[in-house]
């Protein structure tokens, strides 16, 4: 039930995909998107921040309390933040993960990060929690659009999902026992 729950989470968070109609049926019906133009500020980023911690919280029982990442006005959030606040959340969930990912191989010639959040970005580049290549990691603003904001903390999301929940082994082939 809690990777259901982190899933339609992660599912909430990122942006919506246009089907593709299927052969010999129908058209699916059009999704109405918001075609939203501009970049995410800290304010809104702190909002969904928060609902991504609360869900967290409530889904592996969590009780680790970190300082958290100022974020608050207009302006447009800065990679650097959300890669500390993606951390952040890492951290808090980190004693309930239960399977550990084999490594990403990363390539830090893209990585466009300095400081100590690109520390934090290896790390969590190598768990597979955010893309190498995309624009969290490797884009050329500091800045992100709200595609790209919401499919990073999706992606994000649904990978700490894979992270706390053992599969049941009926139903992952990787894990039967072979009878």
């Amino acid at each position: 039930m809690r990777v259901v729950g982190l899933l339609f989470l992660g599912c909430l968070m990122a942006t919506a995909v246009a089907q593709q109609p299927k052969a010999g049926l129908t058209k699916p019906k059009k999704h109405i998107t918001a075609k939203v133009v501009g970049y995410v500020t800290e304010a809104e980023a702190k909002v969904v921040f928060e609902k991504a911690e609360k869900m967290l919280r409530k889904l592996t029982k969590s009780t680790t309390l970190l300082k958290p990442i100022p974020l608050s006005g207009s302006s447009a959030v800065a990679r650097s933040k959300v890669v500390m606040q993606l951390d952040r959340l890492y951290e808090m969930i980190r004693q309930k993960v239960r399977l550990t990912p084999r490594r990403v191989p990363i390539n830090a010639g893209v990585l466009r990060m300095s400081g100590p959040a690109k520390d934090k970005l290896a790390r969590l580049v190598k768990l597979g929690a955010i893309g190498n290549y995309g624009p969290l990691a490797a884009g050329p603003a500091d800045k992100l659009t709200v595609k790209e904001f919401g499919d990073a903390l999706g992606f994000f999301i649904a990978r700490m999902a894979e992270m706390t929940h053992m599969p049941n082994p009926k139903w992952s082939p990787a894990l039967m026992d072979g009878t």
